[in-house]
């Protein structure tokens, strides 16, 4: 297909959600795609602001309630020091 780049690169993605059995149950069905990669998951904003910092994925995915730092405020320091970080916020 002309315009179009074909990689094998994947698609890096971090978890962040408070609750283990839902950062289990999508770090389980990620692992069906072929072309994504979890790279790191974490159960507070303080941690998605770490995991953004030093594992440079993609994609974030983000609970918006979480413990220490809330999500809301996690996302904006995120887009602050990380801009090419894509959030995606899940409740």
């Amino acid at each position: 297909m002309q315009g179009t780049e074909m990689t094998d690169e994947k698609i890096r993605v971090v978890i962040v959600d408070d609750h283990p059995g839902v950062r289990a149950g999508i770090k389980n069905l990620l692992r069906r795609a072929k072309d994504i990669i979890v790279v790191g998951e974490g159960g507070d904003g303080m941690k998605a602001i770490e995991l953004a910092s030093t594992k440079k994925p993609d994609i974030l995915l983000l609970d918006v309630e979480l413990p220490v730092v809330g999500g809301d405020i996690a996302m904006r320091r995120i887009h602050d020091s990380e801009p090419e970080i894509r959030v995606l916020v899940v409740s």
